[in-house]
């Protein structure tokens, strides 16, 4: 825009009015030029134009209440920076809160919760939203509910076991790493086979080239004599 009616003459400010959320322009913006009278040309010859499919409507503002006029040109000249409202919104949710705040929150949605039903009534709709409270869950006594928890049982019942277990246990786990090591080792023959086959398959067939390559040059003799 600043570029298109700069050819009319020097612009001090320019102010493109934009949605905040999507940066969109709406179709509506304020231009002050450095001198009256091109402002007057300009509204006289761009009224009623047609810029990219869109009808101009181009007046002049009156100069009478100077504060108004400021107020119009409030964020002119400035480049538009789109608000990073996924980021605020996540910032938002992750800080932390104390217990005040979380008790407040508590009280508003519980009390949105309860107004649904009232919203319902005066519409004129039967129906009885039932929508459980929300409720922190708080810890009476940690010591109980350290020593309520199964996974610590199992852990003292895991301490208390006889050392025999462990004994066959320990073999046990020798015995498969015994195997595992023989399976190693037959694996690796296996490997060390292939390889020797593959060998052997790539020797044959160079020796056929060569058997071929001969042929072919007896063949090419003969018929030159």
């Amino acid at each position: 825009m600043r570029s298109y009616f700069s050819q009319f003459g020097e612009i001090t400010r320019l102010r493109l009015s934009r949605n905040k959320r999507t940066g969109k322009s709406k179709h509506y913006a304020f231009i002050e030029f450095a001198d009256a009278d091109v402002a007057k040309i300009v509204a006289d010859t761009m009224n009623n134009y047609l810029l990219f499919g869109h009808i101009l409507k181009c007046k002049i503002v009156p100069r009478d209440d100077i504060e108004v006029v400021e107020k119009l040109f409030i964020g002119a000249n400035k480049r538009f920076k789109p608000r990073p409202g996924a980021k605020l919104q996540k910032a938002e949710l992750e800080k932390k809160r104390t217990k005040e705040e979380w008790r407040k929150k508590e009280e508003a949605e519980n009390s949105k919760r309860k107004g649904i039903n009232e919203k319902l009534k005066r519409k004129g709709i039967d129906y009885e939203f039932d929508a459980p409270m929300v409720k922190t869950p708080v810890v009476e006594n940690v010591a109980k509910a350290v020593e309520a928890s199964p996974a610590i049982e199992n852990v003292a019942k895991a301490v208390e076991a006889p050392p025999v277990e462990e004994a066959e246990a320990v073999e046990t786990t020798v015995e498969v790493e015994k195997t595992v090591i023989v399976a190693a080792k037959e694996a690796e023959e296996v490997e060390e086979a292939v390889e020797k086959v593959e060998v052997e398959e790539k020797v044959a067939k160079k020796a056929k080239k060569t058997k071929t390559k001969k042929s072919t040059k007896k063949k090419k003799s003969s018929i030159k004599v």
